[in-house]
């Protein structure tokens, strides 16, 4: 077994503007509840906030996440590949992940919406990101 590293972050859910603006956040979470129990990304790695009463009329909303994988070198890449699939099926503005990797050291990974994708948050039915834009660490450790 390798060395286990840690990877957490937040994603900040879109806001839908309507009569009932929790309605994406609502199906990011059955995205979430659908996720398998272990593997990557699990569902047990995120955390959703409450619904709050008495919160105003806040829109966004931020899901945080966290995780261990082992050997990571071998692991990342498909769980990257997984977890930007589950990204496909979710309703976002912006994704910030870290990586800590004892023997690779830290990284940033970003992924922001492009522009043109946030019109899809309104129709009804609501369509989930196809494109985004992404900035950070490597995609593999192939080499490293």
């Amino acid at each position: 077994m390798g060395q286990e590293s840690i990877v957490y972050g937040y994603l900040l859910s879109a806001p839908w503007m309507s009569q009932d603006p929790s309605r994406l956040h609502q199906i990011n979470q059955q995205v979430i509840q659908e996720l398998p129990a272990d593997g990557g990304p699990a569902a047990g790695m995120f955390w959703l906030p409450a619904p709050c009463a008495t919160c105003g009329n806040r829109r966004n909303e931020l899901v945080h996440f966290g995780a261990t994988i082992d050997d990571v070198r071998l692991h990342w890449k498909p769980w990257l590949k997984n977890f930007e699939a589950t990204l496909r099926r979710m309703y976002w503005l912006r994704v910030v992940l870290h990586l800590e990797a004892n023997d690779l050291g830290e990284h940033r990974y970003d992924w922001s919406v492009e522009a043109n994708q946030i019109i899809r948050f309104f129709e009804d039915p609501p369509r989930p990101v196809e494109r985004w834009l992404f900035d950070g660490g490597p995609r593999d450790f192939d080499g490293w």
